[in-house]
């Protein structure tokens, strides 16, 4: 198995190992939810009916989307740990023990980074919560990372583009936007992945080698198709 030069293929095996037991255990769990939750029968129907579904096929489908649910929180924290494999950087968990929202530090450049998989992870009006946390860990003095610089990544961005830019999300209670800092910045996945790595492709590279260790086990029959939804979310370059 083939792996981008910043992981070991013991890493990124184990990572990708994680996850997809994620998925298992997420679809059993939403298996065991439809025998105890009450269900919209009216949604049922409708979806058999226009779907062309059978129950048998309603169920495993609506397994399947419950599960879903599960398995995309998780793959933010997958990112997070696969950056956090990089000579340097410093995987910094999650849950209480940690400081404030930082995902990941990398001491040595100063650099700090709350991941999020998507754009839309966050409600654009929750953003400026994350801003507020970001400016206390670096400007603050007394903070551990005092003078660092701190990115807000969103490893999927709205549109297949790349930025670094100043993170100055909107304040609903005044109606302005934070203040730009140079030092508190948004940045897109493909992008940050460059950042932390060095390496032009670094996250193209990795889904190449995701795809490869996945098609080890499963069946993806057209990873031609799988590339394009890669382009999709990010660019041919």
């Amino acid at each position: 198995m083939s792996s981008p030069h910043f992981i070991t293929p013991a890493q990124l095996q184990a990572a990708v190992q994680q996850l997809l037991k994620v998925a298992h255990l997420g679809k059993q769990k939403a298996q065991t939810k439809l025998d105890r939750n009450v269900l919209d029968p009216f949604s049922a129907a409708f979806e058999m009916a226009g779907f062309g579904m059978d129950a048998a096929r309603w169920r495993e489908n609506e397994a399947i989307r419950q599960a879903q649910k599960t398995l995309t929180n998780h793959v933010g924290s997958f990112h997070q740990h696969i950056l956090g494999c990089v000579a340097g950087w410093e995987d910094l968990g999650a849950g209480k023990g940690k400081q404030s929202t930082v995902d990941l530090a990398c001491p040595s450049r100063k650099l700090i980074a709350e991941i999020k998989n998507k754009h839309n992870t966050v409600k654009a009006s929750d953003q400026v919560h994350t801003y507020d946390a970001l400016y206390k860990c670096i400007q603050e003095k007394g903070q551990i990372y005092h003078g660092y610089t701190a990115y807000f990544v969103e490893i999927i961005p709205k549109k297949p583009e790349r930025y670094d830019v100043p993170f100055t999300p909107p304040d609903n209670k005044t109606g302005l936007a934070r203040a730009e800092n140079g030092h508190i910045r948004k940045i897109d996945g493909a992008s940050f992945y460059t950042l932390v790595t060095g390496e032009q492709y670094a996250l193209r590279d990795l889904y190449r080698a995701v795809l490869e260790l996945l098609n080890t086990q499963f069946t993806i029959s057209d990873k031609a198709v799988a590339m394009q939804l890669f382009e999709a979310a990010y660019g041919a370059g």
